[in-house]
């Protein structure tokens, strides 16, 4: 026990009073924390742009006259993951008939 010694009153003195190793503990869970934060917002920043770009083409196929405007309409369309259900339920050009 160190009954002579002061009690740390703040975050920032406990850490000063650390060991070396609790130290390095410390610095690993700060770098391990602030990249996943990094993640948290690169992944809330990717969803919201497919959000975007998906109801950018809902309302682009809900106007679309034909179902050929619609087709034409997700092959030049933003990446989202209503184009890719759209594109994948087109036929492809080989399944066409020959004219």
């Amino acid at each position: 026990m160190q009954i002579g010694a002061a009690v740390p009153s703040s975050p920032l003195e406990l850490i000063k009073s650390a060991t070396g190793p609790t130290k390095v503990v410390l610095a690993i869970l700060v770098v391990l924390s602030l990249l996943s934060w990094a993640l948290m917002i690169a992944k809330t920043v990717e969803f919201r742009r497919a959000e975007n770009a998906g109801r950018r083409f809902m309302d682009q196929f809900e106007d679309a006259p034909t179902l050929d405007v619609a087709a034409d309409l997700a092959r030049r369309s933003q990446p989202s993951p209503q184009r890719t259900v759209m594109l994948r339920a087109l036929p492809s050009p080989a399944d066409m008939p020959a004219t």
